[in-house]
């Protein structure tokens, strides 16, 4: 039997990684391997070996809960969303050049497959990427890619991995949480690029848009938050005939090892000071740093948003010019979000848009919406759509009946 501790990175056709082995990368900073989730469900994963070591030595006596918990989760999984239950699962490379995961009483997992070429090598790189190259009559390696783990991230981007698509190929880097803390199969929370050629990233949970970076502006992103600091994310934009994407760099000796992951709850982690902490968090929605929240079913009636005619106290967020919303689109987005208690344009023909939230776990917004707004029928006045409360509904519709019956 193959010794569980195997130094070596690369995979060639014939070889098997059975559970319990592992690949380790040149410098020993990633391995793959087998490992356990939910239940007796195993998986192919990648961790980082330097984070693991870290927590190890920071916990003490947790050092297996936080080895789990933090450094210790992988930052890829192949199988995601196909399982095995037990401990039969064997990484392998076909004589046709396939890389596969095979299991007693299942199907093969495959995981890379093309046609034509039959002699392939898989090999763990020191970034955290496996990658799946030809290789020559005489066992090289070809310069060319056929296949990497970077293409098709899970939960976890990192330096170095793309956030973006293929234009020709309609291929999607994005990232998905996991269903929970203990499940890596696919949850309800999506990070990846505006689909919309508006250069920003977005969180959608169940398809709704959760959070915005704001568009990407002067080399940064326009709202404030984290991934706008340059001081442990160094994002930058790349347009090209065929993509266009996002991905960020660091420097190496202000933070050893660093990562965004997309968390369950729609939180995103990252390292701090060779720390994990959560770095961006919606809960608390606010349109002003991006944050929608989640939304709403009791906020979507178009009835609780009445024209008032008159100003606004205080500035609303205000969408910026490129995205080209007009009062229908700023209609939308304010019903949909018990965070948004007003919204109105800020032009004549109905172009640009302005919206009021409120912290939804702070005061009430329509106290704040009527403490803010003044009635007025001035030059600087125009229509305000403000949300209202059931009991301002609840008025409305007795003063409309009691119109009726006096006709």
């Amino acid at each position: 039997m193959e010794p569980a501790c195997s130094q070596r990175d690369t995979l060639v056709q014939g070889q098997q990684l059975k559970d319990g082995q592992y690949l380790s990368s040149a410098s020993g900073y990633y391995r793959l391997g087998f490992f356990s989730s939910s239940g007796r469900k195993r998986h192919v994963g990648i961790w980082n070996t330097r984070a693991a070591y870290e927590y190890k030595r920071k916990w003490n006596t947790r050092a297996d809960y936080e080895y789990k918990r933090t450094g210790g989760m992988p930052v890829w999984v192949a199988n995601r969303n196909t399982p095995i239950f037990d401990d039969s699962g064997v990484l392998t490379i076909g004589n046709d050049g396939r890389l596969k995961i095979l299991h007693n009483g299942g199907k093969e997992i495959v995981l890379f497959s093309v046609q034509s070429i039959s002699k392939t090598s898989a090999t763990l790189l020191d970034s955290g990427n496996f990658v799946v190259h030809e290789l020559n009559s005489d066992g090289s390696i070809k310069q060319q890619v056929l296949w990497q783990s970077f293409d098709y991230p899970t939960d976890t981007l990192l330096p170095g991995m793309k956030l973006g698509f293929n234009t020709k190929t309609g291929h999607n880097w994005s990232l998905t949480s996991w269903s929970n803390e203990e499940d890596p199969a696919s949850g309800s929370f999506t990070l990846g690029m505006d689909p919309n050629n508006t250069n920003q990233l977005i969180i959608w949970w169940q398809g709704e848009i959760y959070w915005v970076s704001g568009l990407w502006l002067n080399l940064n992103f326009s709202l404030p938050h984290v991934l706008s600091s340059d001081e442990y994310y160094h994002f930058r934009y790349y347009s090209k005939e065929n993509e266009k994407y996002f991905k960020y760099f660091v420097y190496e000796d202000v933070i050893s090892f660093q990562r965004l992951t997309l968390k369950p709850s729609g939180d995103l982690l990252g390292m701090y000071m060779d720390e994990a902490r959560v770095i961006l968090s919606c809960e608390q929605a606010s349109f002003f740093d991006g944050c929608f929240g989640k939304k709403n079913v009791k906020c979507i009636s178009g009835e609780r948003l009445i024209s008032r005619k008159g100003i606004m106290r205080e500035s609303g967020f205000e969408f910026n010019k490129s995205e080209k919303l007009i009062l229908s689109d700023c209609k939308d987005i304010c019903a949909k979000y018990c965070s948004c208690y007003a919204y109105a344009s800020k032009n004549d023909d109905e172009t640009v848009c302005e919206i009021w939230s409120y912290n939804i776990y702070g005061y009430n917004g329509y106290n704040r919406a009527s403490s803010i707004f003044e009635k007025k029928n001035s030059d600087d006045s125009r229509y305000i759509y403000i949300r209202q409360s059931d009991e301002d509904l609840r008025e409305r519709n007795v003063a409309q009946r009691e119109r009726e019956r006096a006709r």
